[in-house]
């Protein structure tokens, strides 16, 4: 049987081989995963998951500059698109005049500028660092994104153990997520029920 299809999620389930064709020519062949993965890199290629923050028209008035650039980081390397349930990284690049213990504040906002959730290592007392520095890069990893697909904004702040907010730029990149097979059902809850999906474990009981 063959399948045609652009839902990467129903390809995944459906699919024990699969066969990447791109203006009428094939472009590869392999699992289904692979063939996936490639699809969508060369379909974000305009997207590199890198910006410069040092003239970033999101920084916050009166803000100092101490966030110089922020990259995207997935499974396949600096990326503007991620796959739903997979890793993503958010690598910010600082410097500043006196040393601090550095904090950031990452805030993932929908395409219509609605807070999504925020992770800090200020919530966490096993990711403050006890060291002071003038520069750096932090490395903020999401480890299984649970964000449904569309497009996505980050918003940073950075700061320091005592004043968390002494660089703050908004919407300082964009990010697109792209559908697959988390549940391994083939299926996608509809977009209605929100910008996130979540697993749950369901009983039967009485029967």
């Amino acid at each position: 049987m063959l399948f045609v299809s652009h839902n990467m999620a129903s390809i995944e389930a459906l699919c024990d081989s699969c066969l990447y064709i791109r203006d009428g020519r094939t472009e590869g062949k392999g699992n289904p995963a692979g063939m996936v993965a490639r699809y969508l890199a060369s379909d974000s290629s305009s997207h590199r998951g890198a910006r410069s923050l040092l003239d970033h028209p999101g920084r916050r008035r009166g803000a100092a500059p101490l966030m110089t650039a922020v990259e995207l980081v997935t499974d396949d390397g600096l990326s503007g698109s991620v796959r739903m349930g997979a890793m993503l990284s958010v690598k910010v690049s600082f410097t500043c005049e006196s040393p601090l213990s550095p904090v950031l504040i990452v805030t993932v906002k929908t395409a219509n500028h609605a807070p999504v959730f925020a992770v800090s290592n200020k919530y966490n007392r096993d990711f403050l660092f006890p060291g002071r520095v003038t520069g750096g890069t932090l490395i903020c990893s999401l480890e299984r994104l649970p964000l449904m697909p569309g497009s996505y904004f980050l918003d940073l702040s950075f700061g320091s153990e005592l004043i968390y907010d002494l660089d703050e730029v908004r919407e300082a990149l964009s990010f697109d997520v792209t559908p697959a097979d988390v549940f391994g059902s083939g299926k996608l809850p509809p977009a209605i029920a929100g910008p996130v999906f979540w697993p749950a474990k369901f009983e039967l009981l009485g029967a």
